[in-house]
């Protein structure tokens, strides 16, 4: 997908987070619509057109950020989803890993680190996995290296 078709929903509860995704997004080619309530999120994903991608921070008030995806994706069931936290461990309580086409980025991340972790969640999965995980064995996660962070990508195709 090219950068400048594709639109992202940004939300964070600080304002100036926002703000820097607004800017960093924008400027590469990206539509961007941020918000800093996940209410308005859920709003904006119902109303205004199927975003993209979902890029959210995880600790808000009234919603986090993991019931956030979950609730877009009642709406939009393939959206990817990029959490940027700094509480990447409570993503993992209660489940073993990310769902399909989920990822984060820890706080701080650079811009550089950001620009990747989206590019690299807007390309489709190149091949669809050979075969579903056994339900009983953890879903696959893969661990990238990029130039300016680590991401945590769940590229197995499937959550039981």
């Amino acid at each position: 997908m090219a950068p400048a078709t594709a639109y992202i929903l940004a939300v964070d509860d600080e304002p100036s987070i926002c703000e820097f995704l607004s800017r960093l997004l924008g400027d590469a080619g990206y539509r961007v619509k941020t918000t800093t309530h996940p209410l308005e999120a859920l709003r904006v994903a119902g109303a205004d057109g199927r975003p993209d991608l979902l890029l959210t921070d995880l600790k808000m008030p009234m919603m986090d950020g993991d019931a956030l995806a979950a609730r877009v994706r009642e709406i939009h069931p393939d959206i990817p989803v990029l959490f940027l936290t700094g509480f990447s461990e409570q993503l993992f309580r209660g489940k073993g890993a990310l769902r399909d086409r989920q990822a984060f980025l820890d706080k701080p991340a650079s811009p550089m680190a950001v620009l990747e972790a989206v590019e690299m969640l807007l390309k489709p999965p190149a091949t669809p996995p050979p075969a579903a995980p056994e339900p009983t064995k953890p879903v696959i996660m893969w661990l990238s290296s990029l130039k300016q962070g680590l991401l945590a990508l769940n590229v197995s195709g499937r959550h039981r």
